[in-house]
């Protein structure tokens, strides 16, 4: 990287800003300093930097929300959240929204940090085209933002079966309408996967895919989140500080917990959706603005209503297109070939299968649903050998496992092997190469039965 490197810190300890001031000279780094956080907006709004390192607690304005702003104004700018406190809960939605780079508590480790500063700038990308249309295009944008671009859910999904072919059907739909779509459904059946492939296959896929969770809105700070503020100073001086429906113009907002959106949000989100311009909170400016909104929702939205948590006419300017969402357990027809295909994702590439495998897969109850499935795979593919090309049920969690034998009745043919000694039981699964399926012909018996011998020997198969 040839040009010199810019940095701003902002931090309300005087202490502080001393001590980094003579870390960043010692390693050349050219950095401008800032105690009070609307002053370094201020300067932010006339000068691009290339770096932010902030604190998160700050009187006026949050470290959190000063980046979510410094992002927005400048897409590949990167950033480092330097704090004493342990605010865990916002760091992580700050992670998730692709706000936060790099998290670093204090006291920190002088090296460490310096080397988090350089592997940070190493990740800036060439200057990003002048005007905003062609700015939010960037890949730089793009990985700010959390694009999904790889292939999950229902994309690249094989099954053939009547629900997952009216689903596809539903999504293209909704992708290629610019009406609002409601995703219900428990947690973890892939409500998120779905509202991103629905912005994956539309129109606005080169644009921003921006993500509210309305758990984490306060009742004062949840309107300036969603519509900005025009901060003024002094007489002349004032400020755009923009919010998501600024940020995510031309591109997609997915609102999820609906259920949770404070009321107090109520009328000024159903007068925004209704008109298609908003204000930002502090200004009277009517700001038109095109964009493809996606909420989301565990709860049944028409018991939140009759209970009188949430406004009628919000929900069906919300609820255009809807889409529900069936649990895995309602989907026995899918849950094979969803577990190959997550299986394939997380890097497993095995030739065979043993059968019982997809016995207990399938026998599963899945209470976590989507997320579930995909942690299990995930755990394969950590317990498995790199070299491995036979998949065995021993490589199944054992929570997996000792459930499906809890819920299902035993069959009796366990009764036949009741003469069968240890060592003759390992011979034949040796003679099989421990292929459940054709040990279990042999023996006369059900594969949860061999299974269960099995486990009586502690033996793994």
């Amino acid at each position: 990287m040839n040009k010199k490197i810019s940095i701003m810190v902002i931090d309300d300890e005087q202490a502080v800003v001393r001590s980094l001031n003579r870390l960043l000279r010692f390693y050349n780094f050219e950095a401008s300093y800032f105690i009070d956080s609307r002053e370094a907006l201020l300067e932010l709004n006339q000068r691009k930097y290339d770096m932010i390192i902030s604190d998160a607690k700050m009187p006026g304005i949050s470290g959190i929300e000063f980046l979510r702003i410094a992002i927005g104004l400048y897409p590949s700018i990167r950033n480092i959240l330097i704090s004493g406190f342990n605010d865990l809960n916002e760091i992580i939605e700050g992670f998730n929204e692709g706000v936060i780079h790099q998290f670093v508590p204090k006291p920190w480790n002088n090296e460490s940090l310096i080397e988090l500063i350089s592997a940070q700038l190493e990740c800036i990308e060439e200057p990003l085209a002048a005007d905003a249309e062609s700015a939010v295009t960037t890949r730089g944008l793009a990985q700010s933002f959390q694009y999904a671009h790889q292939q999950t859910g229902l994309a690249g999904f094989k099954s053939q079966s009547s629900y997952t072919g009216q689903q596809k059907i539903v999504i293209d739909d909704a992708a290629k309408s610019n009406a609002s779509v409601y995703i219900e459904g428990g947690s973890g059946v892939g409500k998120s996967t779905i509202a991103r492939l629905i912005h994956e296959q539309s129109s606005r896929k080169k644009f921003r895919f921006l993500i509210i969770n309305c758990a984490h809105l306060s009742k004062i700070g949840g309107e300036v989140q969603l519509f900005g503020e025009t901060k003024h100073f002094g007489v002349s001086d004032e400020i755009e500080i923009p919010g998501l429906f600024s940020m995510a113009n031309k591109g997609t907002l997915l609102i999820k917990e609906l259920a949770s959106l404070p009321l107090e949000l109520h009328a000024k989100l159903s007068q925004a959706l209704s008109m298609a311009v908003y204000s930002p909170v502090g200004s009277d400016k009517k700001i038109p603005f095109d964009i493809k909104v996606i909420s989301t929702s565990k709860t049944n939205m028409e018991g939140v209503i009759q209970a009188g948590f949430f406004q009628k006419g919000l929900f069906l300017l919300l609820n255009k297109t809807p889409i529900k969402v069936r649990s895995l357990i309602d989907r026995p027809e899918d849950i094979e070939q969803l577990f190959r295909d997550k299986l394939t994702l997380v890097g497993v590439n095995v030739d065979e299968f043993d059968p019982l495998v997809f016995d207990f897969v399938s026998h599963y109850k899945w209470p976590g649903n989507f997320r579930e499935l995909e942690n299990v795979c995930k755990h394969i593919s950590t317990v498995l050998k790199s070299d491995e090309k036979y998949l065995r049920v021993s490589v199944l969690p054992d929570t997996l496992t000792k459930a499906v034998i809890a819920e299902i009745e035993m069959e009796d043919d366990v009764d036949k092997l009741i003469n069968l000694r240890k060592d003759n039981f390992e011979k034949i699964l040796i003679q099989f190469s421990g292929k459940t399926d054709l040990a279990a012909k042999f023996l006369g018996i059900s594969r949860f039965s061999l299974w269960r011998k099995a486990k009586d020997f502690n033996i793994s198969i």
